[in-house]
């Protein structure tokens, strides 16, 4: 059995801080910027820190470049600190797959905002 090429690649996953309120949450916003030889449906699910946040939702893309802005993801009472008292750091992530080729996955770690403000 062969395997089929990814008609798409991940350029870059791009996750921000859109609010933090160390008391009662932070709110992390997720741009999935990403190249197609064609027209597709894509699947794709969110998660941090390796749980799911939001189950794979479909997402139309065209040929060439294509910007998708998915779903906020909501910490509730967010974490500050680690057991040995480092500013806690958070891993965003999604997975993306079309039907019938590999999964492709786009992570990064990211410090809460309030820390970046000091």
């Amino acid at each position: 059995m062969t395997e089929k090429k990814n008609f798409y690649q991940i350029v870059r996953l791009e996750n921000t801080w859109k609010n933090v309120d160390p008391e009662k949450e932070a709110v992390i916003g997720q741009r999935l910027v990403l190249v197609s030889e064609r027209a597709a449906t894509l699947f794709i699910s969110q998660y941090i820190d390796d749980i799911e946040m939001f189950e794979y939702a479909r997402y139309a893309i065209d040929p060439g470049e294509n910007i998708i802005d998915l779903k906020d993801l909501r910490i509730i009472h967010p974490r500050i600190l680690d057991s040995e008292g480092r500013p806690f750091a958070y891993q965003a992530g999604i997975r993306v797959f079309a039907a019938g080729f590999e999964e492709m996955t786009a992570d990064s770690s990211m410090v809460p905002a309030f820390f970046l403000q000091v």
